[in-house]
């Protein structure tokens, strides 16, 4: 799974993704449209 940008800034914690400023927007490099 690649995490593609979208002008934000994304922590990695133990709780998981936390996101500022976007949206996180999970790209799989297979069968993903």
């Amino acid at each position: 799974i690649q995490w593609v940008q979208d002008d934000r800034v994304t922590l990695f914690t133990t709780d998981g993704l936390v996101q500022i400023g976007g949206s996180l927007v999970p790209k799989r490099v297979l069968s993903y449209d």
